[in-house]
């Protein structure tokens, strides 16, 4: 997070972070801070002008540090056939928005859900990705990805071999797709 505070570029800035981590400078006019405490923690700012002269007191910004959502799992097959249709879970907070990202294939119902359908129309490969945000707006530290290995269809069979028969004779039917 940023915070900022409008005033003199002359002036001397002293920020005072408590709950997190300052990113850079503290005594600039702005300062980037990496909240990593527990519950709660506070911004503070004290300004001295270019005469020597403190503000008459600093000012302070409480902060309130929301918890991160688990990352989250993703449970489905990770191989598929090619115009399977398959579906993929993850179990947390129904509160929670789930959104899933499909590399591969065509997701064919809702993305915002504990569950997604996909219809795997890709070639070779694809991915199921998942990122979760809570009711507090977190997002979970690492989305959740499974790849997904697409295998082509076997090609469809043809017969060869007379269509007219006598009765009981011998006749030998082959495929003609497989060479073997």
């Amino acid at each position: 997070a940023i915070y900022t505070s409008p005033g003199d570029p002359a002036a001397k800035y002293s920020w005072t972070i408590e709950g997190g981590t300052p990113i850079g400078a503290t005594d600039q006019s702005s300062v980037k801070v990496l909240w990593n405490g527990t519950d709660s923690g506070s911004v503070k700012l004290a300004i001295e002008n270019a005469n020597g002269c403190a503000s008459a007191s600093p000012a302070e910004q409480p902060v309130i540090i929301n918890d991160l959502p688990a990352n989250p799992t993703i449970s489905g097959p990770a191989v598929v056939c090619y115009n399977q249709e398959a579906i993929y879970t993850s179990t947390g907070d129904p509160a929670a928005k789930y959104s899933w990202t499909i590399e591969g294939g065509t997701p064919t119902g809702a993305t915002e859900q504990t569950s997604v359908k996909v219809l795997w129309n890709g070639t070779d490969a694809g991915s199921v990705k998942l990122a979760i945000e809570n009711a507090n707006g977190c997002a979970s530290a690492s989305p959740a990805e499974q790849p997904v290995t697409i295998n082509k269809l076997q090609a469809d069979p043809t017969i060869s071999g007379p269509a007219v028969v006598c009765y009981n004779p011998d006749a030998i039917y082959t495929r003609t797709d497989d060479p073997a």
